[in-house]
């Protein structure tokens, strides 16, 4: 922490232009074999600096919160892995169908047509 207020204290003193810094900036770009004199679209600028934003400054930040969500995400995960699965009652509605009409057809006649015959029933007299 000393070093650091030094450094601030010495650079206090020392004075340099805009220019010098800009010069020197383009130097070590040349220097590592860019083209400085190259025009470039305003629009990769404005990319390029909200990418070093974002990977710097809010990705840290967007991180923490996303850990939180790390059961939720496990959770998506799975049904994303099973998801094909969830079509299978589907594909076997014919079998569904097949075995659940049947039985409501036993329970219609158990409670509804059995009474009704029963209650409707032709008496047959005998003659003597």
């Amino acid at each position: 922490m000393t070093a650091v207020a030094a450094v601030i204290g010495v650079g206090w003193l020392v004075e340099i232009s805009l220019r010098d810094v800009l010069d020197g900036v383009t130097g070590l770009l040349r220097l590592m074999r860019f083209d400085v004199d190259r025009h470039v679209p305003i629009g990769l600028v404005v990319a390029v600096v909200l990418a070093v934003f974002g990977l710097v400054i809010a990705w840290p930040s967007a991180y923490r919160k996303l850990r939180r969500w790390s059961r939720v995400m496990t959770v998506l995960k799975w049904v994303k892995a099973w998801s094909g699965w969830l079509l299978v009652p589907i594909f076997l509605l014919p079998l569904w169908v097949a075995l659940i009409v049947p039985l409501l057809a036993a329970y219609s006649h158990w409670c509804h047509a059995r009474s009704f015959l029963r209650a409707t029933a032709v008496r047959h007299h005998h003659m003597d």
